[in-house]
């Protein structure tokens, strides 16, 4: 019996050995001109493992599949010889920190990215002329093959496009209409037009945590009193407000817009109730506090945004966060900084390092435009 027990151990030992160890949480951040790449960091350190380029200009928004093995960005290639700007979708492997396969779709225009919720199609705009065109392009995330079109109309919404956000019941919501909303049936590809007051911007903060609203933000700018946020539901266009309930001792802002939101699912979160985080731009100046609630709070009645959190400067505009929901990376134009998510007390994220400077700040201006942190399984190379 001894023998068989030392036989089989050993016999795991190996496996444990010949699997590729779990590696540390990398940030990936897609960081504009000068530098035009994907910057890859050791969370832990926050010191550059990488940059990752062949982008073209202007790398903007990320997207990742369900495990975080893959990461999706668009770009453009400024227009050459004749030659209309394109707009470039790109997928990335995580371990292998490398371009893996890139599509052009149309000519450049609003260049966002979404992608559903089993991680098999990708949606981004794409513009076409002549004659002139827009539509939503539907990809297939494994090989980037345009597999479906969404067809709008010109005079309503082109050629500027917006946002494309994906509901968590696979709805695709696309802004930039002159007319409203486009939430588009994901089996059907057939459009709906959701009309939104004047007073609302089409900037697609995000979902409620039910998934039947969309988040979308105010024409004027937010204060400690109003978080100048407003929830449009998908199907009745149903508006309703949300409302700060703030501890008398919180920090203030004014002058700021919301600009993304974050679901993360802390160690210390009640099952089922994550938190959320809203990050705030400046439009006057300062560091606009990151606000955030639980799930519960932000749905009826209460409809509530319960903290707000100083980071320090510069304000967190983007913000990514760690599968297991324990620490996060901010960042805003060329400046990054660690935050801890399991946090103990009434503070959900909490400042965690000095602040790093992507770029020296007297070269050119930089702007950073997204951050996905991941920590992939493979590390050596063998992953297809």
């Amino acid at each position: 019996m001894t023998r068989a027990r030392n036989t089989l151990l050993a016999l795991l030992g190996g496996l444990c050995a010949a699997l590729p160890a779990f590696a540390e949480d990398i940030a990936f951040v897609t960081a504009q001109a000068p530098i035009n790449a994907v910057l890859v960091y050791d969370v832990e350190t926050m010191t550059e493992r990488a940059r990752i380029t062949g982008f073209g200009v202007e790398p903007s928004r990320m997207v990742a599949n369900p495990d975080r093995s893959r990461l999706y960005l668009v770009s453009r290639v400024l227009a050459s010889g004749g030659q209309p700007a394109q707009m470039r979708v790109h997928v990335l492997s995580a371990s292998r920190r490398t371009i893996l396969r890139t599509a052009v779709v149309g000519q450049a225009t609003g260049r966002t990215l979404a992608i559903s919720p089993d991680g098999r199609r990708l949606y981004v705009w794409k513009l076409t002329s002549p004659p002139q065109a827009i539509s939503v392009a539907v990809l297939d995330s494994a090989t980037l093959a345009e597999v479906g079109e969404v067809p709008l109309p010109w005079a309503l919404c082109g050629p500027i496009a917006k946002d494309i956000a994906v509901a968590p019941d696979g709805r695709i919501v696309a802004s930039g209409c002159a007319d409203g909303l486009r939430v588009i049936d994901p089996d059907t590809l057939l459009p709906s037009t959701l009309p939104i007051a004047t007073d609302l911007l089409p900037d697609l903060i995000g979902f409620s945590p039910n998934g039947q609203e969309i988040y979308l933000r105010h024409t004027s700018t937010a204060s400690t009193q109003q978080p100048r946020l407003a929830a449009v539901h998908l199907v009745s266009g149903v508006r309703a407000e949300i409302n700060f309930a703030l501890p008398p001792d919180g920090p203030a802002f004014a002058g700021a817009v919301p600009v993304r939101m974050a679901r993360v699912r802390r160690p210390s979160d009640p099952t089922g109730d994550p938190t959320i985080f809203v990050t705030y731009a400046p439009t006057m100046g300062g560091a606009p506090p990151m606000a955030s609630a639980r799930a519960s709070e932000l749905l009826p009645p209460d409809r509530r945004l319960t903290r707000l959190t100083s980071l320090g400067v510069p304000s967190a505009t983007i913000f990514g966060a760690s599968e297991d929901g324990r620490v996060g990376v901010f960042g805003n134009q060329r400046i990054l900084r660690r935050v801890k998510l399991d946090t103990v007390g009434p503070e959900p994220i909490a400042t965690d390092g000095d602040f790093i400077e992507v770029a020296p700040s007297g070269q050119s201006p930089l702007q950073l435009s997204d951050i996905i942190l991941a920590r992939p399984l493979l590390e050596d190379g063998f992953e297809q």
